[in-house]
């Protein structure tokens, strides 16, 4: 029984940096069940038994947070693509509806996913800048179906892709 049954069950994950294929194992079958329960998964690490854990929440479609580094800042990160884990986000940070994150992208191929149709132009512009340091606001006026809980400026969107190779690749797989 929780000592607060009105909150979500939240579970932060600690452990080894380079986790045994067993502890990997029960980590992510740790996420697994966190996420089933409904609870979220905040997680920092990048390695071993944080990522394993979180592999094993998104897997279970639970939600994720994690702290991570990208170019400039250290950013409160979650899977743009899951409504409940940006929902979960905006209420976290306390971020007002008219104010929309920043999605980060692996490749410029990835804004077909939020309904971005680049002119020839405007990919060369585009990757000029990426991957890099650098947001680009871009117009979203076919934003795909059931994607509206991004909450689009004027059918806008602001999107980047981070030069990082570690958080680039992590991207790729998410």
């Amino acid at each position: 029984m929780q000592a607060y049954p009105d909150r979500p069950i939240r579970i932060a994950v600690i452990g080894e940096r380079q986790a045994s294929a067993q502890l990997a194992e029960a980590a992510e079958t740790v996420g697994r069940e966190v996420a089933r329960r409904g609870g979220v998964v905040p997680c920092g690490g990048m390695t071993g038994v944080m990522e394993a854990a979180a592999r094993g929440a998104a897997a279970a479609g639970g939600i994720v947070v994690g702290i991570l580094p990208t170019d400039t800042i250290y950013g409160l990160v979650g899977l743009a693509l899951n409504k409940k884990t940006v929902e979960k986000i905006y209420k976290l940070k306390k971020r007002g509806p008219r104010k929309p994150f920043i999605i980060l992208i692996s490749d410029v191929d990835d804004l077909k996913l939020f309904g971005v149709e680049l002119t020839v132009q405007t990919e060369k512009v585009l990757k000029q800048f990426w991957p890099g340091p650098v947001s680009v606001i871009l117009r979203c006026s076919e934003l795909k179906n059931g994607m509206s809980y991004l909450r689009p400026l004027n059918k806008t969107l602001a999107f980047r892709c981070p030069k990082d190779k570690w958080l680039n690749n992590l991207l790729k797989e998410t």
